[in-house]
């Protein structure tokens, strides 16, 4: 099917890929929560195996109040495409113009794909981004992904056709393109 690069095209988060991913987390908690009171055998009071399991009910519960209010607000964009440059309200407040796009690249970490934006360093630093996003940019940067990390997990989408559509975007609008 082609792509029309001349319109917005909006991702919204699935419903019901939230709900799995919820639940998911849900289940982590419980499970860091039984390490954490210490319910499972072999967990010391005091070790360091009830603190990861504190640590844990903490990132899970989050987790599942994060995905659970997600769903709860309904259909609201989380990724648009536009002519004018790519937005994530995951990773920034701001549309990344097209012209700070230095290249686009798929990463394959644990079975989970990843598009990589690779921007300027003008953008990294002047661009609103999310206190995640310029967090977690160096560990990104070991492990083989230096850029900002877009996930398709709660998408109704496959990577291949979220991945197809970036590219064609950045195809027309990228930084080669705007140069004379």
């Amino acid at each position: 099917m082609p792509i029309d690069v001349n319109q917005t095209v909006v991702f919204h988060a699935s419903a019901m890929r939230l709900l799995l991913l919820a639940t998911l987390a849900l289940a982590c908690a419980a499970v860091s929560l039984a390490a954490g009171w210490p319910l499972l055998p072999n967990v010391v009071p005091g070790s360091l195996a009830q603190f990861a399991g504190w640590l844990g009910t903490l990132l899970f519960l989050s987790a599942f109040l994060l995905m659970g209010w997600r769903c709860l607000i309904g259909k609201i964009p989380v990724i648009k495409l536009s002519p004018v440059g790519f937005w994530d309200s995951r990773l920034s407040a701001a549309v990344v113009p097209w012209s700070e796009v230095e290249n686009i690249s798929a990463w394959n970490c644990r079975h989970n794909k990843i598009v990589v934006l690779k921007i300027s360093d003008a953008a990294w630093k002047g661009l609103p981004l999310a206190r995640m996003a310029r967090w977690t940019r160096s560990a990104n940067q070991s492990m083989g992904a230096d850029g900002l990390c877009v996930s398709t997990a709660e998408f109704g989408v496959t990577f291949d056709a979220f991945f197809q559509t970036v590219v064609t975007h950045f195809d027309a609008y990228g930084a080669s393109r705007s140069k004379p």
